[in-house]
């Protein structure tokens, strides 16, 4: 806090910007109360128990002006981004004429789904958020720090303004039929045969036939199957069979999530992450993914379409990819294209992704019926 305060919070759903000179709340007794004028119809008081609330420091600040936006009966996401704010904060949607904090401002009617627990960290999401009727409503916010005994279940609580929210009908077209985009693989060859790529949106839009070529990783996934010392001198029929990769191949059918976002995936359902080949290597991006709770990653290349599609490979060679914990796939720069612009018009775009056949790991530069490895880190 230092010698000023800036946006201090007093309860009446606004922060008030004030300055107070030499004054260091470490200083201060438990309990002291500091009357405050900022030139508002009253005086505000503060109350500091050694600049913490309910045992909990008082750090918590959301960054002005948060605008959201859905769109009616569909699914969508709410972010909130700040400083020192965690998981524990909660929002509430009341009537764009309320005072939130109030008892009249109560979760309004047309919110099918409220906001749930958010996930993150000074970038919190709130997922799956529905609101049912176009219209301009108001988000209230809870820090997550108790006041006076109140918490998530009181409406006193949420006494803070974020923002408007602004919910409008979907786009409707003047015709009773539903287009389909289908633009097929312009690349599928023998080189890209192993991998089937579909993506479909909520809207009626269906990609399928795409193309994508397999990490060089994926020949180790799905994992479960126990792997052996590969310098031992001797090895048993058991140990043998541990090492051969496994024959199940990798599916996935989830959500697809583009970047850049800095959204961490919630535990359920299935999502892969959309995201551009550059800035780190693609061991990286997987890794990065998989902490974040993604399942798989989708990595578009940014080469023109002639060229071929590189075999995403991890730095340290064959033994490092057994360690790659998510299987990942690269798509040409103009069909990833396509699927950003989808998931930039449809917040539910499912993907499905399967390696047909298992293109195993080579040499660089050797080939077979999938064609010549070229095998890349970046």
């Amino acid at each position: 806090v230092g010698d000023a305060v800036d946006a201090v919070y007093d309860g009446d759903g606004l922060f008030h910007a004030a300055t107070i000179r030499s004054l260091d709340l470490s200083l201060l007794a438990p309990e002291v109360t500091v009357d405050w004028d900022d030139a508002s119809p009253s005086y505000r008081t503060l109350l500091f128990a050694n600049a913490r609330k309910s045992g909990v420091a008082c750090t918590a600040l959301v960054v002005g002006g948060q605008v959201f936006g859905l769109t009616t009966g569909e699914p969508g996401v709410l972010v909130v981004t700040g400083l020192d704010i965690s998981s524990t904060i909660r929002l509430l949607i009341t009537d764009s004429l309320e005072t939130c904090g109030d008892l009249s401002a109560t979760q309004h009617t047309a919110v099918s789904i409220p906001p749930g627990a958010g996930i993150g960290a000074d970038v919190i999401n709130f997922f799956d958020v529905v609101v049912d009727t176009a219209g301009i409503y108001k988000v209230c916010f809870w820090s997550g720090q108790s006041v006076g005994g109140l918490g998530a279940g009181d409406v006193a609580s949420y006494a803070t303004t974020l923002g408007p929210l602004t919910v409008v009908n979907p786009t409707s077209t003047t015709t009773t039929t539903t287009t389909l985009a289908v633009p097929f693989s312009r690349r599928r060859g023998l080189s890209y045969e192993s991998v089937s790529l579909s993506v479909v949106g909520s809207k009626g839009s269906v990609y399928e036939g795409l193309t994508a070529n397999p990490a060089a990783w994926n020949v180790h996934l799905p994992g479960g199957v126990a792997k052996t010392c590969r310098r031992c001198q001797s090895y048993s029929l058991s140990d043998v069979e541990g090492n051969v990769q496994v024959k199940e191949t990798n599916r996935l059918a989830g959500k697809l999530v583009p970047e850049p976002s800095g959204v961490p995936a919630p535990p359920a359902p299935r999502m892969l992450l959309l995201l551009a080949r550059g800035v780190c290597t693609f061991e990286t991006k997987a890794q990065s993914a998989f902490l974040r709770g993604f399942s798989g990653i989708l990595v578009v290349d940014f080469r023109p379409d002639g060229a071929p599609l590189p075999d995403m490979a991890a730095a340290g060679g064959a033994d490092a990819e057994a360690d790659v914990p998510v299987p990942g796939w690269v798509l040409p720069s103009s069909e990833g294209e396509d699927i950003r612009l989808l998931t930039s018009m449809d917040s539910m775009v499912s993907v499905d992704v399967e390696d047909v056949a298992r293109k195993p790991r080579l040499a660089t530069a050797l080939s077979d019926a999938y064609g010549v490895r070229a095998y890349m880190v970046q």
